[in-house]
């Protein structure tokens, strides 16, 4: 499997335009242009998802609903990928995905670095710098273990 794995896009902080709670902060003006930039990327350079999943806090949904426009994917939301849960819970959602080709995810810090992380090595102790919007391409297995990693991506690295 081609494991597209995103970071959602920069979100407002607590406190601003009345949110106070974390699930519902947006995207920022910035956070949408990234997510838009990497979503057109991906296009232009033919790549494909079969379906992208997605945490259900406000700023994630965001981000794949423009990344899966980009792309013309299905989008699927999957509270398991949220902040409340770990590098497990993750590994437990790929399993179940893993008769497809490519999928992609939309979720968020510290668990992402610690997956690709887990996916490369077996390990979840490399730290990888992983900003907001950024993409990181894993080949894995059906085991979901010694994946490659195929490109690691920001925002900031394109045009």
């Amino acid at each position: 499997m081609k494991l597209y794995i995103f970071r959602h896009g920069e979100a407002e902080d607590i406190g601003k335009n009345g949110v106070f709670l974390d699930g519902e902060r947006q995207l920022t003006e910035k956070g949408r242009r990234d997510a838009q930039k990497v979503g057109a990327y991906l296009k232009a350079k033919n790549h494909r998802l079969k379906l992208l999943l997605h945490s259900p806090l406000v700023r994630a949904v965001q981000t794949a609903e423009i990344l899966a426009s980009e792309l013309g994917c299905e989008k699927k939301s999957v509270e398991e990928l949220s902040t409340d849960f770990g590098v497990r819970t993750y590994l437990e959602v790929l399993s179940k995905h893993k008769e497809l080709e490519t999928l992609g995810i939309v979720a968020h810090q510290p668990t992402l670095t610690k997956l690709i992380s887990t996916l490369i090595s077996g390990e979840h102790h490399t730290q990888l710098h992983f900003e907001p919007c950024s993409l990181a391409i894993v080949r894995v297995g059906s085991t979901l273990t010694g994946g490659d990693l195929q490109l690691l991506l920001s925002p900031n690295d394109l045009p």
